[in-house]
C-alpha cells in the first residue's frame, strides 16, 4: 500500500508498466472534470470516477482484487478507507474472478485512511481495504478509482 499526496506521485514511477501508466496519466490530467468509465490503456488501465454512498463500519466489507492494483483518489472530504494486509484478514470468501474480488467481514484491524483532496492511495494484491466509511454526516462522496492490470 501507498499513501500519499498527489503531488508526490511521481515517486512511485518505476514498479511496473502499467502503473507508469496510470501515474502519468494521472499527473497530466484534470481528473476533477473526469464522470464515469473512460479507459486509459484499453483493459490494462481504466478508471471509474464514482459517487459512492458512504457507512459505517459495521455495514463495511473487506475487499482485495489479485489482477488489478487500485489507485483512488478523493474529490471531497468524507471519506476514510481501512487498509491491512491482506493475510491479516480472516473469514475470506472464495476469490470471485469475474468480480476480481476476495470480500470478507469487517472486523477492526489495519490503520484508517482519510481519502481527502489531494490524497491517493495505491492497494496491490496483498492489501485488503474497506472504502467508504463515513466521516461525520456525509451521505455520498465523489472519488476517482483507476485500475492497473496487475
Amino acid at each position: 500500500m501507498i499513501y500519499d499526496r498527489l503531488e508526490c506521485a511521481r515517486t512511485y514511477l518505476g514498479y511496473s508498466k502499467n502503473l507508469d501508466i496510470a501515474l502519468e496519466w494521472l499527473l497530466a490530467t484534470d481528473i476533477s472534470v473526469l464522470e464515469g468509465r473512460g479507459e486509459i490503456a484499453g483493459e490494462a488501465v481504466y478508471y471509474m470516477a464514482q459517487r459512492p454512498g458512504l457507512h459505517d463500519p459495521e455495514q463495511a466489507q473487506w475487499e482485495a482484487h489479485r489482477n488489478y492494483i487500485d489507485i483512488q483518489i478523493g474529490f471531497e472530504e468524507g471519506e476514510e478507507m481501512d487498509w491491512a494486509p491482506l493475510a491479516e484478514i480472516s473469514d475470506l470468501a472464495p476469490y470471485d474472478p469475474q468480480k476480481d474480488a476476495q470480500m470478507a467481514p469487517y472486523v477492526p484491524a489495519g490503520c484508517r485512511l482519510p481519502l481527502s483532496p489531494g490524497r491517493f492511495v495505491i492497494l496491490f494484491p496483498q492489501d485488503a481495504h474497506a472504502p467508504c466509511l463515513r466521516i461525520g454526516e456525509k451521505e455520498t462522496t465523489r472519488k476517482l478509482v483507476i485500475k492497473v492490470h496487475v
